[in-house]
Parts: C-alpha cells; structure tokens; sequence
C-alpha cells in the first residue's frame, strides 16, 4: 500500500492562544517540528523530525515486527493534510485528560497508531479502538466514518473488533473527537458485538458481513492485531515484591557468614561503596557478572538475589512518569540517549530518585515539577 501525497503545510499558522487571541506558530517552535506534511501514522521523535532512532517519518522501511506491522507504521496512515485543528494538536506542549470519543496518537517506540479511546474506572488505563485508512477492509464489526465525522479528515474505519485495554503511557497526542452521531453509533456498534447482536447500521456505515474463513479482511484483521500487540505489553517497571527487599537479604547473610562489608566487597570483587550503597537500597543496577560474583560470595541463588536487589521507584515517580503529558519530554531524552522508551523511563526514574532522595512524601505533583525541572523540553 503506498501513502497518499497532500499538499504541504504552510510555513506557519495563526492558533488559538490559552492566554487570548491568536499566535503564530512556527514549525521550527512547534512541538511536533518542521516536516512538509504530516504522516501521523509513524513515529516522530521529540521535535516531530525523525523518531528518537533516525529513521525519517517519510521514508517507509523494514519492520522488526514484519510486513504485518508496516499496516501501523508508516504505511498505517496517509499524509493526511494538517487542518488547524490537527496543527493546534501537534503545535501544543501540553495534552488534555483523555476523555471518551476522543482520537489520540499512540506510540511506543516504533509502533504508532491512531485510536478512538474510552477511559475506564481504572484511572492508569483506558479502551482502545484502533482506527484504519482501509475502509475497503470493513466488516460489519468496522464502523466507517466519512471525512468530516473526525478530525482526521479523511475516510477511515474504526476496528471494534480490535478493542484493546492499554496503559496510559502510550498515549502521545489528542486530536480531536468524534462527532456525537459517529460517538453515538460507535457505542451501539460496541454493544451489539460484545453481544454478538446485529448492530442493524446500514451498510455502509458498517461493512458487509463475514461469510466465510478465507475472507481477506479476517487476514488483515490478523496482521492488523499483531501489529498493535505491543502497545499491550508496553511496560517498564515491575513493581517488586514487598518483603525481602535487597538490603534486607544482604544484612541476613552477612550476620550469618560473619562478614563485613569490606569482606564482602573483596570476596565478591565488588567496591566497598558498591556494598554499602547497596545495604542502604541506594545501590546502582548491577550486571549480570556482578550479581553472579554477589550471588557466589553470599551463597545465594542468583534469581532470588536478582527479585530482591530489583529497583524500588516511588508509586508517586512512576505515575508522574506515565502521565501522557511527558511523553514529549521522554522522546526527547530517547532520541539524546539512543535508548527505547523502557530503558529511558528507567534511566530518568533512577536520576529523579537520586535528587529526591532524602526528600519525604512527594507527591505526584511534586514528581512531575521535578520531572519537568531537570529534564527541560
């Protein structure tokens, strides 16, 4: 499938100010960054150029995930032609509390995708319906919008079928909503299909019917789902288990083998500071090497001391880290450190716990201003 082609953006635009009136916008001040057109299917980096590994947001490559994934990558949507409205999305630092009908960009790492959103009781995550360019795909499971009934202003489907629960840290920017007729039959859609019932929307408005196994859309159904498993699995901290922590074990066995710290350190081939940073829990992360001479010193299986030296981040630091309004800011040290989201979400929790660390109950709030402090935009 290849892109469609638009005409480009202008070189700036009059939005909306929080303030009052109007401002000129620039692509070389705007958040997402000068590109000519604006493919929202494919990762952007930080400033909206190349995403946080080099590629180019205009250049359509190899998957890791295969050919079935290039469907939400940079062949997932068009380069569709920046209204104001979407111009406004992108040009914006901050982002609004995701509420229901509206259309968010998704993104971990590579994966990027477009997907009405419904939030759930649990505040941390919310239901996604991916949205596709192919509405020549549809089944009566697909709901088809026209292009004035979303803010992408092309003719898309919403894939019911596809619904996933996800974490909020995959969401990147609002777009925009629904129109309330095309909220109101996504919702009917919804109902009629987790009741395996006739939606009764017309044709049109819905695909025809399934009739048989070897249909092609089942097949990009398929492909369509891979794609998107990783949006699922996006995770970066495990929250350990609560007894037996590192400094804990390291302490027992130490009374029981009747040595020091400076023992340990020469039977383990481990610096002094290393040891008593670690009996206080403010150790660095050890290699693999290092916990296995750790885990030979102290007599110790090497799984269980690597469960209990696993880091400890505050609830409240790892809220702040998933809220949707740092991902621009998480992007950015991406792209700085040429490491994936996960590694730098972990590298960013562990400098921000350093600086904070003979602080007492911070608060979420208190996280996200010294998160925005020390790593600037």
């Amino acid at each position: 499938m290849t892109a469609r082609t638009t005409a480009a953006v202008p070189t700036s635009q009059l939005v909306s100010s929080e303030k009052g009136g109007e401002q000129e916008v620039r692509p070389e001040t705007a958040a997402w960054g000068p590109e000519p057109t604006l493919q929202f299917g494919w990762a952007l980096g930080a400033i909206g150029q190349a995403d946080p590994r080099g590629h180019d947001p205009q250049v359509s490559e190899a998957s890791p995930h295969g050919e079935s994934a290039s469907r939400v990558g940079a062949e997932a949507l068009p380069v569709i032609e920046v209204t104001p409205q979407l111009w406004e999305a992108f040009a914006a630092w901050d982002v609004p509390d995701p509420e229901s009908g509206q259309v968010w960009r998704l993104q971990w790492n590579d994966i990027v995708a477009l997907a009405v959103i419904d939030p759930r009781r649990d505040p941390e995550t919310f239901s996604a319906l991916p949205i596709s360019e192919d509405p020549q795909f549809a089944t009566d499971s697909d709901l088809i919008l026209e292009p004035e009934e979303s803010p992408l202003s092309t003719p898309v489907m919403v894939e019911v079928a596809l619904e996933m629960v996800l974490h909020r840290r995959v969401l990147d920017r609002c777009l925009g909503r629904l129109g309330a007729g095309a909220w109101e039959d996504l919702r009917r859609l919804r109902n009629a299909f987790i009741h395996s019932e006739s939606s009764k929307l017309p044709l049109g408005r819905v695909g025809p019917p399934v009739t048989h196994e070897l249909d092609d859309r089942l097949q990009y159904r398929s492909e369509q789902r891979e794609a998107y498993a990783p949006l699922v699995f996006a995770e970066w901290y495990e929250v350990p288990p609560s007894k037996g922590t590192g400094a804990e074990v390291l302490g027992s066995r130490l009374q029981e083998l009747g040595l020091s710290p400076m023992g340990l350190a020469d039977a383990s081939g481990l610096s002094v500071q290393v040891i008593v940073q670690l009996l206080r829990e403010e150790g660095p992360s050890l290699g693999q090497p290092e916990l296995e001479r750790l885990a030979r010193a102290l007599a110790l299986d090497i799984q269980k001391l690597q469960v209990s030296l696993a880091e400890r981040f505050p609830g409240e630091l790892v809220e702040a880290l998933d809220a949707p309004r740092q991902k621009t800011r998480i992007y950015k040290r991406c792209e700085e450190w040429q490491s994936d989201e996960a590694e730098t979400r972990r590298r960013m929790a562990r400098l921000l716990a350093g600086r904070a660390r003979r602080a007492k109950q911070m608060t979420v709030r208190d996280w996200s201003r010294l998160l925005e402090e020390q790593f600037p935009l």
